[in-house]
């Protein structure tokens, strides 16, 4: 978060003209990013902005409305391909997103920070300069960027499935395990929901 501000600072420093749209992964990084920022450039001459899924749509709206002073947009992957704000010429990308993680072993659901995906980061360099030339200002190493993958893991095949294995239940499909998903989940995930599934009593002991 500090050298997202950092980045920012030296931005403002060069004279450099234009709005500045900040990823960061997460609320927690966003509010620490905003306190660096306020830090190193006070807010006389910026507007400090953030942008994540918890803030209401009036809140979320105002990074829209127009500002006499130069705009800094703190947000997540929210902006990455929902949101089209005008007038962001710099793009700084911390490389980073949050997902969740589902681990049928153990039943455990979590929230973990990960690399971003090379496609991910493209659509975030995309942001900058759409109605002029802009700049991408990347907090990670060119070998980081390498070792990527290309795609992000479908949530498919991270997530809990008992809500897609019920829903699909419902629908009449028996054969959850031999179904043609387009991006096939883990066994595992799938056999983890069925038994959670019976065990509840959603399904009884025949699947149905």
């Amino acid at each position: 978060t500090y050298a997202a501000a950092k980045k920012v600072q030296q931005i403002i420093n060069s004279n450099s003209p234009g709005d500045i749209l900040i990823f960061m992964p997460g609320k927690g990084e966003i509010n620490q990013t905003i306190e660096n920022i306020l830090s190193l450039v006070g807010k006389s001459d910026i507007e400090v902005l953030q942008l994540h899924s918890e803030l209401s749509p009036e809140e979320q709206n105002k990074i829209f409305l127009p500002s006499q002073k130069r705009k800094v947009i703190v947000a997540t992957n929210i902006a990455e391909t929902s949101v089209t704000i005008d007038g962001i010429i710099h793009v700084i990308d911390s490389g980073l997103v949050k997902q969740n993680q589902f681990d049928p072993r153990t039943g455990i659901e979590q929230l973990v920070l990960v690399e971003h995906a090379i496609s991910g980061i493209d659509q975030r360099k995309g942001r900058a300069g759409r109605t002029a030339p802009g700049f991408c200002h990347r907090l990670f190493t060119e070998k980081s960027l390498r070792r990527r993958q290309q795609y992000q893991t479908p949530e498919i095949q991270r997530s809990n499935l008992s809500q897609v294995v019920l829903a699909m239940k419902k629908v009449g499909i028996e054969d959850i395990e031999g179904f043609d998903f387009l991006e096939q989940p883990d066994p595992e995930a799938v056999s983890y929901a069925i038994e959670q599934l019976t065990k509840l009593g959603a399904l009884d002991a025949y699947g149905d």
